[in-house]
């Protein structure tokens, strides 16, 4: 609901450091300004998920949803990766079952690589033996942190 409302200021000049101004006749009419003040409530804000950085450790593996239209397809292709923007590395790689009957999940173990945050992107390759392989497109990247696994104790006593 929106409820206008008059609010009236009367300004004055304060010539203190100016007495011959003064003197001078001085308009007090005053100055009306029309404000609405719009007292809605907002609607609910919308539910935003927070989704954090993925970790991973040595050992830890990628997945991802191949789609084919068969498992023999889907493990038929050579999946590479591509590590914060360097040059593609073969994928060992494994596709089994999926979330619908023509998306496959595929998994590698991470390749070893430094602790900190990486980028990874997949895409899967045709290669027949003796023919030209035939790329397919990047996937989007995934941004993930590496951690280290902390050292063994020694000495205990």
């Amino acid at each position: 609901m929106r409820i206008p409302h008059v609010i009236v200021a009367v300004a004055f000049l304060l010539l203190a450091s100016a007495p011959a101004l003064a003197q001078e006749p001085i308009d007090h009419e005053p100055s009306v300004v029309k404000i609405e003040i719009d007292d809605t409530m907002p609607d609910e804000p919308e539910a935003v998920e927070f989704q954090s950085t993925p970790r991973a450790t040595p050992g830890s593996s990628f997945s991802w949803e191949m789609t084919a239209e068969s498992l023999a397809e889907a493990q038929g292709y050579r999946y590479e990766l591509e590590m914060d923007g360097g040059a593609p590395i073969v994928a060992v790689s494994v596709c089994g079952t999926g979330p619908t009957p023509a998306d496959f999940t595929c998994t590698t173990p991470i390749p070893p690589i430094t602790p900190g945050n990486h980028t990874v992107r997949v895409r899967a390759v045709d290669a027949p033996t003796g023919e030209t392989p035939i790329t397919g497109e990047w996937s989007d990247p995934l941004a993930f942190q590496m951690r280290k696994v902390p050292g063994k104790p020694k000495n205990l006593r």
